[in-house]
Formats: structure tokens, sequence, C-alpha cells
């Protein structure tokens, strides 16, 4: 593969953006260079739920009394909260890992769990920042080299959305890319507004980044700061530029993302299907 950069330039994004138009479909497949095939793609959006607490047990119950059961792929507890008990009926699970847990062990124990792992960073500035993403991209790394390779891996940028230099958060997240991270959510930093502009730019530039494996269409995902107009007006617009997985929130209340319901009728606007 040759590459003469890893990111485009942001005006050539958006220059190309406005060329294309409303990102609104979705192709069916690509093309992996590294296994040589065509992937089939889930047709549809992802919803990953946050709230659910104490165990799957209590999490089949919570999600048993209301709809938004059929519309989660996906849901975290931390790793503590996990048995062997069977989450038959449960959408796919995911442990979520202190910076403590980040270790080879914490995988192991997700493998045997039938669990994927989910991590959050800062992008931040400085070594001290550094530092910090270097050592999830090691863990991912030799998530794949132990042959804990069937884990997925989830990384929340708790920062990126307003971020002081978007470029960084670009190349941050090809970097995870690079290293096996499946699913890479677009998170802000407490009290930041929902900057529809900024979401925009950096998502169309993070799509045209060139990595290994499945396009970034795939893995990018948007955490809304929190619910109400502004927050769905940002979920929208991330729907119509391809972004497949959203975070939510069940109870959706002021200090987490919409709940499954809200998001889900907002795809239903705009003529899209979420993935059951």
């Amino acid at each position: 593969r040759v590459m003469l950069t890893r990111v485009l330039p942001r005006r050539l994004v958006r220059a190309c953006a406005a060329a294309r138009g409303p990102r609104r479909r979705f192709s069916s497949s690509y093309y992996d260079s590294q296994s040589g095939q065509h992937v089939q793609r889930v047709d549809g959006l992802l919803f990953h739920e946050l709230s659910l607490t104490d165990s799957p047990s209590v999490g089949r119950s919570q999600l048993s009394q209301s709809s938004v059961g059929a519309r989660l792929s996906s849901f975290e507890l931390p790793l503590g909260a996990f048995s062997n008990e069977a989450m038959v009926g449960l959408p796919t699970a995911y442990a979520r890992l202190t910076e403590q847990e980040h270790t080879l062990e914490a995988v192991g124990r997700c493998a045997e769990l039938g669990v994927g792992a989910s991590l959050s960073l800062q992008v931040g500035l400085g070594l001290a920042a550094d530092a910090a993403i270097t050592k999830v991209i090691r863990f991912a790394e030799a998530a794949a080299e132990s042959g804990a390779g069937g884990v997925p891996i989830r990384v929340c940028l708790l920062d990126a959305l307003g971020h002081s230099s978007p470029g960084r958060v670009e190349l941050v997240c090809a970097k995870l890319a690079d290293a096996g991270v499946a699913v890479l959510t677009l998170g802000a930093a407490g009290g930041q507004e929902s900057d529809v502009d900024g979401m925009e730019e950096l998502v169309e530039a993070l799509i045209l980044a060139d990595v290994v494996g499945a396009p970034m269409q795939d893995r990018v995902g948007l955490r809304a700061p929190a619910s109400g107009a502004a927050a769905e007006r940002l979920c929208a617009r991330a729907m119509e530029l391809g972004v497949r997985r959203f975070d939510t929130h069940i109870s959706g209340g002021e200090d987490g993302p919409p709940n499954p319901a809200r998001l889900a009728a907002i795809a239903q606007g705009l003529g899209l299907k979420v993935a059951l």
C-alpha cells in the first residue's frame, strides 16, 4: 500500500464533500485488501447502550421492560459485572475496562466471557496524553498478537469533538484503526457545545482516511454530549454523513446521549433503518 498522506488536507476534504453531496446511503460491501475478499457490511445503524448497570441479568430485565432492546446492537458493563452466565437474547456485550485493566489478562477474561472490550481515552495534548494513547495502541496490537483477536475493541475518544487540534484527532484515530480497534467513538469533553460544523469536518476527514482493514466508515461512531435538540441535530447530521454507530442512554437524561427510541425516530425521518 502506497500512502502519500495519512489524512487529506481539510480544505480538500470539504471540497470533496461539497462535490459529493449528502452521504445518505451505505454500500453493502467493501473490498478488504488484506484478505483479498469482498466483505459484507451490516445494513443499517448500530446503537450501543451505556447505562445498563450491575450485571447482564439486570440488563436483560431493563431491556425487557421497554421496546428499546430490539433497537440495540450492543451494550457495556464493567468487567467485574460479568459472570459465566449465558447471555442468550441480549445484544452484543462489551466489558468497560478501566485504565488499570488495559492488560492481556483482561483481554483473556473478555475472550473467556465472549464479550468485547470497551476503553475510553483522552486525545489531549502533550507527553502525558501521547503516553496514554501509545498504551492503548499497544494494548490493541498485543490483543491481536496474543490470539485474542476475536475480542472486538471499542475506544471512545472522550474529547474528540471540539478538540483544539482536529488533525491530531484524525491521526490518533488512524493509528488506533491500524492497531485493530474495531469501533472509534467520537465524544465531547464535559460542557462542550454540540458543534455540528466541527463534527462534520472531522467525520468527513476520518471517512476518507486510509487505514488497514475495515474502512473508517464502518468504525466511526458518535457519542452526543447530552440529550436535547442540539444533540439530536448533531446525530442527524452524522447519520447523513454516513456515521453508522451511535452511543445511547436508555433514560435519555441531560447527562447522556439521546435514548434509542429518539435515535431510531431521527433515522426514520432521514429514510434510514436501524440494524436489529
